[in-house]
Parts: structure tokens; C-alpha cells; sequence
């Protein structure tokens, strides 16, 4: 056996179970939770575009975001703070 693979082999031994890449997982996570409250904001608000949204309904939308981010966590409410940053990003105008 290659000495490089054994040391490498031996090395993974020693440090025990531990999960490589999560940062991908949360990617993933991230941009599958975004995709989907986009679809509710803007099915909700009739828009195909995040900047056709107004001020007030931003303001709604981090509302409803902070509560479920208390209720359920920082996972749920992430795709809905993303909205609100993304609306921020594109207008120059910011609530957060």
C-alpha cells in the first residue's frame, strides 16, 4: 500500500467519526429554504421580481421572518431574511 494512503487511512482513524463538507449541506439548505419563501412572497404579493415589492411589504415580510425566526428558529426565517436583504441590495433602502 502507498505510505501516503496508509498515513492518510491511519490519520482518519484516529480522529474518529466526523462529517466533512457540512458548509455544502447548509448551501443547500439555505437555497432551498430561499426558493421557497420566494415562492410564497411572491405569490402572495403577486410579483415576479423581488424589487417590485414595496417598503411596507418588506417591512411585513421581516416581521413575520423575526416571528418565525423566535417561533421556529433561524432555518425557517432565513429564506425570508434573504428576501428582505435581497430587496435591500437592489433598492439602496434598508429595514434590517
Amino acid at each position: 500500500m502507498d505510505p501516503r494512503v496508509e498515513k492518510e487511512m491511519s490519520e482518519e482513524v484516529e480522529v474518529g467519526f466526523r462529517v466533512h463538507r457540512a458548509h455544502k449541506m447548509m448551501d443547500w439548505v439555505e437555497n432551498e429554504v430561499t426558493e421557497w419563501a420566494e415562492g410564497i412572497v411572491f405569490e402572495h404579493y403577486g410579483v415576479e421580481e423581488v424589487t417590485e415589492l414595496t417598503r411596507d411589504q418588506i417591512e411585513e415580510i421581516a416581521a413575520e421572518a423575526d416571528r418565525l425566526d423566535e417561533d421556529y428558529g433561524d432555518i425557517i426565517s432565513l429564506g425570508f431574511f434573504n428576501i428582505v436583504r435581497w430587496w435591500e441590495s437592489e433598492t439602496e433602502d434598508y429595514v434590517l
